[in-house]
């Protein structure tokens, strides 16, 4: 019944069912904001933040 083939593929296992969710295994960090690169598919060129470095105890408040 395709109901059930609906309910196989959606259904959340009750490990998954919490509001605090395990961290993730890996995590990619951007330390500065600056590029001189000129990408086309960039959003840099939009200006939607400061080109500049992570403030030191942010980085090491993540690292933690």
């Amino acid at each position: 019944m395709i109901t059930a083939r609906i309910d196989r593929v959606t259904r959340i296992d009750a490990k998954d069912r919490h509001t605090l969710l395990p961290p993730p295994r890996s995590v990619k960090i951007e330390l500065t904001g600056r590029c001189n690169y000129g990408c086309t598919f960039c959003a840099r060129s939009m200006v939607l933040r400061e080109q500049q470095d992570m403030d030191r105890p942010l980085f090491e408040r993540l690292l933690r």
